[in-house]
């Protein structure tokens, strides 16, 4: 994470703290409230829409991101810790799989992908010239010189 973006995380974790409800926002450490406060972006724009919920807000990922820990570590039981570290673990076992099979040596140069390529150098026309047009292409920049 960028400088910068962590500027504009903070920025949109602070006005999202002011806007929760205070009993959430008690449970936060007064030491990492002044560090999001002294380190936040000053000019970053960010909207707190009361129309809509916590997980409607139009916010950075990071500050989702951030607003995760956050919940783990001040907010949630046990039981929902749990729940949402099960949940992480699990998603993050299908974007392993994922990858493994996307970028496995042995599926790399299937025939598949060979043949997309040969389409798509196929799709290139390659125009010859005729043996008059080759003579005053040559005579052309003879006379450049």
């Amino acid at each position: 994470m960028t400088n910068v973006e962590l500027k504009n995380t903070l920025f949109e974790v602070s006005v999202i703290l002011k806007n929760i409800d205070k009993n959430l926002s008690n449970r936060i450490p007064e030491r990492l409230k002044e560090y999001i406060e002294t380190n936040k972006s000053q000019s970053h724009k960010f909207k707190y829409d009361y129309d809509k919920s916590l997980s409607e807000q139009r916010m950075l990922k990071t500050t989702e991101k951030y607003l995760t820990m956050l919940f783990l570590r001040y907010w949630c039981t046990n039981e929902e810790k749990t729940k949402v570290l099960d949940a992480m673990k699990r998603n993050e076992e299908k974007y392993q799989k994922e990858i493994k099979v996307k970028y496995a040596p042995d599926n790399l140069f299937k025939k598949s992908n060979v043949e997309n390529v040969k389409k798509e150098v196929a799709l290139v026309e390659v125009k010859e010239e005729k043996w008059y047009q080759k003579i005053l292409t040559f005579f052309r920049k003879l006379f450049r010189k």
